[in-house]
C-alpha cells in the first residue's frame, strides 16, 4: 500500500467520526441569523478542512504546521456592535472555530479576544473598511509565518494571558467560506467555498470528497499551470492580431489568405489548447482528489450532484465569458450547442 492510500484510509476513519463531534462554537441566541449561519459554515469547513490536509500531511509536496483554529475580524461586520456584545469580545480579532481534536483544544475557545499574534499587537494593524478582510489576511500571513518558522506560534489574550501553540503536520491550504456565491475554487493557497455553493446541503463525506477536489488543486499547483496556459494563448492571440494589422505588406510571403487564416486559427488553436489542458487538470484532481479523501465514490457521487444542478440553471456570467469557466469545479458552460466543444472539464 503507497503511503498515501493509508494516510487517506486514516482520514477517512476521521471523516466518518467528524459530524458526531458537533459544532465546537458556542451558541448565544442574541446573535444575528447570517452571523450564526456563517458560523456554522466556518465550523463545518474547518472540521473537515483540517482532517483532510491533516491526515495527508505526507502526501503532499509542501506543508505547514496547523493549529485547527480559525480566527475572525468582528470589525467586519454591519452589526460589529451587536455581535462585541453578544459574543463578549473585548476586541475586533476573535476566535471563530477550535477544530475538535486539534492543537487548539484545551488551549483557545470559541470567542475569546485575541490582543497580539507574536510581537505583533492587533491595534499596530489598521483596519480598512467594512466587508474588508485584509487585516485577517494580514494576520493570518502572520500566523504562517510563525508556523513557518518553527511550527509554533505565541498568541497573547486580551485578558493579559499568554499562550503557545504548536502545531500538526498538514498540506499548506487554508479552507475558508468565502463570499463567492455558488462556486468552489482553489486559489494556488487556499481552498474557498462559496457561501451559496450547493454542496454545502450534502452531508459530510460528500463535501469533504468536493474539498479534497480543490486540494487536489492545490497541491498540483493547477493556478499556475492555468495562468501560465492563459498568458501563453493571449500572447497567441496578440501575435495573431499583429499578423493581422501589419501583415498587409506585399513582401509578406503568407499573402493575404494566410494572414487572414493565421489571424483566425492562431487564437482558435490557443483556446483550444488551454481548454485541453485545462480538462487535463480536471481529471487529475479527480483522481488525486479521489485518493485523499480515501473513497472515490463519494466525489462522484457529489460530482454528480453538482453537474446535474448545474445543468438545469444556465450561468449567465460564464456564458458571457467562458474564459472563466476553468475557475468552477464543474463545467459552468451547457446554454449553447458549442459549449461542449470547448469545455474546460470532462463530462
Amino acid at each position: 500500500m503507497r503511503l498515501h492510500a493509508l494516510v487517506s484510509t486514516l482520514a477517512v476513519a476521521a471523516l466518518a467520526n467528524v459530524a458526531a463531534l458537533g459544532n465546537t462554537t458556542s451558541g448565544t441566541a442574541d446573535l444575528p441569523d447570517d452571523f450564526s449561519e456563517l458560523r456554522a459554515k466556518d465550523a463545518r469547513i474547518q472540521r473537515l478542512g483540517y482532517t483532510l490536509a491533516a491526515g495527508n500531511a505526507p502526501y503532499c509536496s509542501v506543508t505547514r504546521p496547523s493549529l485547527g483554529l480559525m480566527l475572525h475580524d468582528i470589525a467586519v461586520y454591519e452589526e460589529d456592535g451587536r455581535l462585541r456584545s453578544a459574543l463578549g469580545l473585548t476586541g475586533d480579532i476573535a476566535v471563530q472555530v477550535v477544530v475538535p481534536g486539534s492543537p487548539a483544544v484545551g488551549v483557545l475557545t470559541p470567542d475569546m479576544t485575541i490582543a497580539s499574534i507574536e510581537d505583533t499587537a492587533i491595534s499596530d494593524i489598521p483596519f480598512e473598511e467594512k466587508r474588508k478582510w485584509s487585516r485577517m489576511t494580514e494576520l493570518n500571513a502572520l500566523l504562517d509565518q510563525s508556523l513557518d518558522k518553527d511550527g509554533s506560534v505565541t498568541l497573547g489574550l486580551q485578558n493579559g494571558r499568554t499562550v503557545e501553540l504548536k502545531g500538526t503536520p498538514a498540506c499548506a491550504t487554508r479552507f475558508e467560506v468565502g463570499g463567492i456565491g455558488k462556486r468552489a475554487v482553489a486559489d494556488g493557497e487556499r481552498v474557498v467555498i462559496g457561501n451559496k455553493f450547493p454542496g454545502l446541503a450534502y452531508d459530510d463525506p460528500e463535501l469533504a470528497a468536493v474539498m479534497a477536489h480543490e486540494l487536489a488543486h492545490v497541491k498540483n499547483r493547477d493556478t499556475l499551470i492555468m495562468t501560465i496556459t492563459a498568458t501563453i494563448a493571449g500572447a497567441l492571440s496578440m501575435l495573431a492580431n499583429f499578423a493581422m494589422f501589419f501583415g498587409n505588406n506585399r513582401n509578406n510571403p503568407l499573402g493575404i489568405v494566410g494572414v487572414l487564416l493565421v489571424a483566425i486559427l492562431a487564437p482558435l488553436g490557443a483556446m483550444i489548447v488551454q481548454m485541453a489542458i485545462s480538462r487535463g487538470r480536471e481529471y487529475e484532481a479527480d483522481r488525486i482528489g479521489a485518493e485523499i479523501c480515501g473513497r472515490p465514490l463519494w466525489l462522484a457521487n457529489a460530482l454528480e450532484k453538482l453537474q446535474h444542478g448545474a445543468s438545469a440553471i444556465d450561468n449567465e456570467a460564464a456564458e458571457r465569458n467562458p474564459a472563466t469557466a476553468h475557475m468552477f469545479i464543474i463545467n459552468p458552460l451547457h446554454a449553447h450547442a458549442a459549449d461542449s466543444l470547448f469545455s474546460t472539464h470532462p463530462n
